[in-house]
């Protein structure tokens, strides 16, 4: 498995800001994606990823409206391919597939991904994709070798079917604050996202793009560990990725909510 995954590596790209309104047709077909150091004239085409531009209409909170924003969108097809690049054996059914051709529309005020996963989704947990990633650092993506959760019961939760929103990057005003610090933003629609959502958020878009989201960052997550400690992941960089845990009330410059979006 360990061998097939790194033989059928997608090709490295980079995903830019599209210049223009948004198009809110989600169902769009051969949207542009440009390759490594590509112009978007020159862009790839992929069926089944869409690139949003800037965002017109919508609420200016947490940050400012004028802030350019996008949004990178994975279809079924996609996150499958990815899925297999990884060893992640999960598939949609055609009735999913055919769900998830149309993505919510969702406020979407900083730099987000969104992705779908399948119902059938025992053992898409983070047990089990340390199992099929491994702990070499040398072979990204891959996990920090930290043995402390592995007989914790969250680390066996599968992941939720449907779609997934989250924020690419930690909320500037959610640094050094406790985990309640969420409580704030509820209002706004956003929620701490579980361990597993970001993990797979991160796996999915390096295997897309060769890029390692929140290199220098960790991020609250719902979560619970023993100790009545909160789950966090992040430093996602040359020794894999790292999950710890700490008590409600712990702060740090480094951490802070890589929030998930609701509505």
């Amino acid at each position: 498995m360990e061998q097939s995954r790194r033989e059928h590596s997608l090709p490295i790209r980079n995903y830019h800001k599209v210049a223009g309104p948004v198009t809110y047709d989600f169902t769009t077909k051969g949207n542009s994606i440009p390759a490594k150091g590509a112009s978007h004239k020159k862009a790839q085409k992929s069926p089944n990823v869409f690139i949003s531009g800037p965002i017109s209409g919508r609420s200016c909170s947490p940050v400012d409206c004028d802030t350019p924003v996008h949004m990178i969108s994975l279809f079924p097809a996609e996150v499958e391919r990815r899925f297999a690049v990884l060893g992640i054996p999960h598939r949609f059914t055609e009735a999913e597939i055919a769900e998830f051709a149309t993505i919510p529309i969702v406020a979407a005020n900083v730099e987000m991904i969104a992705f779908p996963t399948p119902q059938a989704k025992r053992g898409l947990n983070l047990l089990t994709l340390r199992k099929i990633l491994g702990t070499n650092p040398q072979k990204p993506p891959s996990f920090f070798d930290h043995p402390w959760y592995l007989n914790e019961a969250f680390a066996e939760q599968d992941c939720e079917a449907g779609w997934h929103f989250l924020y690419t990057s930690v909320l500037p005003d959610s640094l050094s604050q406790p985990v309640h610090y969420i409580d704030s933003l509820r209002n706004s629609g956003l929620q701490l996202p579980s361990a597993i959502e970001v993990v797979l958020m991160l796996f999915l878009h390096f295997v897309g793009t060769g890029e390692q989201l929140l290199q220098k960052k960790h991020t609250w997550c719902r979560d619970r560990a023993s100790l009545n400690r909160f789950v966090t992941v992040g430093a996602f960089g040359r020794n894999g990725l790292f999950l710890s845990a700490h008590p409600a009330m712990y702060a740090s410059r480094g951490l802070g909510i890589c929030a998930r979006v609701t509505r």
